[in-house]
């Protein structure tokens, strides 16, 4: 293999350890963000996402149960 077949699978080992895009685009010298975004999948992102937003929705549920009924109106 050379080194830049190692590229791919470095780039999509990143981006699934939820290293941050632009991270990964100036890992991989990439000139755009569209280069670095063929390695992120359809799928991928929506599992980011909706991990991302349960947390959120989480966290802003718990938040206003420990500020009590008063902080909610």
């Amino acid at each position: 293999m050379t080194p830049h077949q190692w590229r791919h699978p470095l780039g999509t080992r990143l981006i699934k350890r939820d290293v941050p895009q632009e991270v990964v685009r100036r890992i991989l010298d990439h000139d755009s963000p569209q280069m670095t975004a063929h390695y992120v999948s359809s799928d991928y992102r929506k599992r980011t996402l909706r991990r991302h937003l349960d947390a959120t929705i989480a966290e802003a549920l718990h938040g206003a149960a420990r500020r009590g009924p008063e902080a909610r109106s």
